[in-house]
């Protein structure tokens, strides 16, 4: 944990108070989701309250819609500094400017770090995952460009237990859609998920 903290800080050289208070804030809330079975979740696009799901929960054909989060030339450098991608068409402005596509990309791979991230907002497996088992079938259908702005759209595939029963296994297909109504990524990512707890007697 201070290893990250250590990094971040010198990363972005924040203002302390506002750093420790948001890593602080950040940190209560992970050590109540532990305390609870359940959580209520914040309000998705549809108005709808959200709770932390269970295998039950759970139904094929189920769609979840993300908040929206823009793309910005931070996420972008941030994320070639921690992965070693500096590819130009990422980190060039003037070479991506000669490129194909006239700008700097996002990476691929931030697209779909996107998509695991703009899920946990709407909680639905925060508390209850208890380790993702596959990214399938990925496309990379479209760029995605600095100062866009991505949502995502999440729909149940599968759902299955376990071959012990002791935990359930749900199949989920993204969609990473952008500020036109494009899909600008898709694909499939199966997740290990808990069993609603036995109700105290």
């Amino acid at each position: 944990m201070s290893y990250i903290i250590s990094m971040l800080w010198h990363e972005f050289n924040p203002d302390p108070k506002i750093f420790f208070d948001d890593f602080r804030q950040y940190y209560d809330r992970l050590k109540k989701m532990t305390r609870n079975k359940r959580l209520p979740g914040p309000i998705n696009t549809h108005g709808d309250k959200i709770m932390v799901m269970y295998f039950d929960d759970f139904n094929i054909g189920q769609e979840f819609t993300t908040p929206a989060r823009t793309i910005t030339e931070a996420d972008v450098a941030t994320f070639s500094a921690w992965t070693g991608d500096v590819n130009p068409i990422h980190t060039d402005a003037v070479f991506a400017a000669k490129s194909r596509f006239g700008q700097r990309l996002a990476h691929g791979l931030l697209g779909i770090s996107h998509c695991m991230g703009l899920m946990s907002r709407i909680n639905i497996f925060e508390g209850s995952a208890v380790a993702m088992l596959s990214i399938d079938g990925w496309r990379f259908l479209k760029p995605i460009f600095i100062d866009d702005t991505v949502h995502v759209r999440i729909r149940i595939t599968e759902k299955r237990l376990t071959s012990n029963g002791r935990h359930g296994v749900i199949g989920r297909h993204f969609d990473l859609i952008n500020q036109k109504d494009e899909v600008v990524q898709s694909g499939e990512s199966a997740v290990m998920v808990a069993l609603a707890p036995e109700p105290n007697n």
